[in-house]
């Protein structure tokens, strides 16, 4: 399913990013109490580069799981 960077994730006025949902992206399991910078490393991709593209995810054991971007 394609959906928008911000419908998986909220972006702090302070430029730190956290998931609105549990997710899973390349191994690395993210839960929507955590935040990291924008630019952050997660499972050996930077965020930075996913934010303002639609992602390709699908759903599974409670978690949303990034499967490419756009």
């Amino acid at each position: 399913m394609r959906v928008p960077f911000s419908a998986i994730f909220n972006i702090q006025g302070n430029g730190t990013v956290s998931p609105r949902t549990p997710i899973e992206f390349n191994g690395a399991q993210l839960a929507t109490d955590e935040s990291f910078s924008e630019d952050a490393s997660v499972g050996g991709t930077n965020l930075g580069t996913l934010k303002g593209h639609d992602l390709e995810v699908s759903e599974a054991n409670g978690f949303i799981s990034i499967d490419g971007h756009y």
